[in-house]
């Protein structure tokens, strides 16, 4: 269970990291406990993933939302736990498991800020801000997300530039994948 107190030094950690502040990652632990204990930002950001699906429902409707719903709800967790658990054969490659607990618990945690970025997003996409600003502007979003992923992979894991792009192009892959699955079975 996440205290209060954890939740809170994790928001404040993740905003630390928001403005490329590489001492954000001490309010992580390195601790196997705080690994686990990150996961439950899936929790605290799931009211921002439905509220982004019934904003797609609305200007998409579905022939079956509730399956659309289940099948949704099923990638969101396979999406919480695919990177991490590439992650852990990952770092041995790298010679790294010694820094994964701390990039977990920070990659984990920066979804509270990740979220508090694409509900907005989401919320101009249900209004009529033309397709090509709102495209453009995703993919501003899109470039930005990438950096902090980036940024945090290379200065959680002590990683240079290459390794810490490999690590950023692995989840984005798996992001796309877990999605087109999910949209043909949707």
């Amino acid at each position: 269970m996440v205290t209060l107190r954890d939740l809170l030094a994790a928001i404040y950690g993740a905003l630390r990291l928001a403005r490329l502040d590489p001492s954000g990652l001490a309010f992580f632990d390195n601790t196997e406990e705080s690994f686990w204990r990150s996961f439950w930002a899936a929790v605290v950001v799931a009211p921002g993933y439905i509220l982004i699906l019934g904003l797609h429902l609305i200007r998409q409707p579905e022939d079956d939302p509730f399956r659309y719903l289940a099948v949704q709800s099923i990638a969101y967790v396979i999406g919480w736990v695919a990177f991490p658990l590439a992650m852990v054969h990952i770092s041995r490659l790298l010679d790294r498991e010694d820094k994964l607990f701390r990039y977990i618990a920070a990659y984990n945690w920066f979804h509270l800020v990740r979220t508090a970025i694409l509900v907005p997003l989401a919320l101009l996409s249900a209004t009529a801000v033309p397709e090509g600003a709102l495209a453009f502007l995703s993919l501003i979003v899109l470039a930005a997300l990438l950096m902090y992923d980036w940024f945090i992979a290379s200065r959680a894991l002590e990683i240079d530039m290459m390794f810490a792009s490999g690590l950023v192009f692995i989840d984005l892959f798996l992001g796309f994948m877990i999605d087109g699955v999910a949209r043909s079975l949707g």
